[in-house]
């Protein structure tokens, strides 16, 4: 899912498992935006997500890294299948 974003490079996948950081670069300036993604495990059927978007220059950056959250869990909710919908189409 993150590799179809525009302007996005992976750039460390070695933080643990499940921990990556990407770079997604803006239009316009090609001002580079941090974005560090974790996958957190928590049972055997079951896992969450922490992800956190940050500018790397300026103080303001008019909502684009919290819009980029929300878009990204957006998509993810799309292509994943939560455990109660597996469940309820079992029976």
């Amino acid at each position: 899912m993150i590799s179809g974003e525009a302007r996005v490079v992976r750039i460390v996948a070695d933080l643990g498992p499940g921990r990556y950081v990407y770079i997604q670069h803006s239009l316009l300036f090609r001002f580079p935006d941090i974005v560090t993604v974790e996958l957190i495990p928590l049972c055997l059927s079951r896992s969450s997500i922490a992800l956190y978007s940050r500018s790397r220059y300026g103080e303001y950056d008019f909502a684009k890294n919290r819009k980029r959250v929300g878009k990204w869990l957006f998509l993810l909710r799309k292509i994943a299948r939560p455990a109660e919908l597996s469940q309820v189409r079992a029976h």
